[in-house]
């Protein structure tokens, strides 16, 4: 079954390319020997799987999970990799300000778990999963987020995919975010390296120009979790908790009831 999801999954990444010849040629292997996996007659070797993985920025385990998750996984990741043209025509003047190359954006590539207070009448935490990635001229993200129960089983319908860009100004990293074309969100946010993992502190203000007309703002906190692109695994605990939801660390709900990183410790 593996070398089954191994092949369609291969199958679905040389469909994205614009051609097989071309596709062995980056990849660095003959037409030939793509056409044999691709047909499932061979299996590649394992410093191929590297070479296949590397070209296709996929991770070696994703290549062999069923084809369905594998094609809503790159759902994902070109939603990530296209920002909306108003995103980037508003956000111009700010490309200069923090290039890809500034050393304190060395380590900040990969995915976190984001944690903020929603809501007015009942508050609740929400945690999202959000990824910093670079462009060739300007650091973006892409976050997935549900506006359900985070233990609901059909949360999946509550989707909400949301773009943005990170950037920094003197000490301070700022991180401008559109919602579903409904609003945007500002957040002032402070690096630092808690408990051995890098984490972003700071306070949101979302802006919501849509029918409410409503202006929020809150604390937030970003975790870092992993490296790579968001997975559907990712997924699994986002969404609203309470704040005595006992699968919630506790920790988290100091910090964004106020307190700082240092004072939580």
């Amino acid at each position: 079954m593996q070398n089954e999801n191994l092949r369609n999954n291969l199958r679905h990444l040389c469909s994205l390319e614009t051609s097989i010849a071309q596709t062995a040629r980056k990849i660095g292997i003959n037409r030939q020997q793509l056409n044999k996996y691709l047909n499932g007659s061979t299996i590649p070797s394992i410093g191929t799987i590297q070479r296949i993985c590397n070209f296709f920025s996929v991770d070696e385990a994703e290549l062999f999970i069923p084809p369905n998750e594998f094609k809503e996984l790159f759902k994902l990741r070109d939603s990530a990799a296209q920002l909306p043209k108003h995103l980037l025509d508003m956000l111009t003047s700010l490309q200069n300000t923090s290039k890809p190359s500034d050393p304190s954006f060395d380590d900040v590539d990969g995915k976190y778990a984001v944690y903020q207070i929603m809501g007015s009448t009942t508050p609740k935490i929400s945690k999202s999963i959000i990824q910093i990635k670079r462009g060739e001229n300007i650091i973006f993200t892409y976050r997935l987020a549900f506006d359900a129960d985070a233990h609901s089983e059909r949360k999946s319908v509550s989707a909400l995919r949301r773009h943005g860009i990170i950037y920094r100004i003197e000490n301070k990293f700022y991180h401008v975010e559109t919602s579903s074309g409904s609003g945007a969100s500002l957040s002032i946010l402070d690096r630092s390296l808690f408990q051995k993992k890098l984490h972003f502190f700071g306070r949101s203000i979302f802006l919501d120009w849509g029918f409410e007309q409503q202006t929020c703002c809150s604390n937030i906190l970003w975790e870092k979790v992993g490296e790579g692109s968001i997975a559907l695994s990712d997924a699994k605990f986002c969404g609203f908790y309470s704040f005595c939801d006992v699968t919630l660390n506790q920790r988290v709900v100091e910090l964004l009831q106020g307190n700082s990183l240092s004072r939580a410790s």
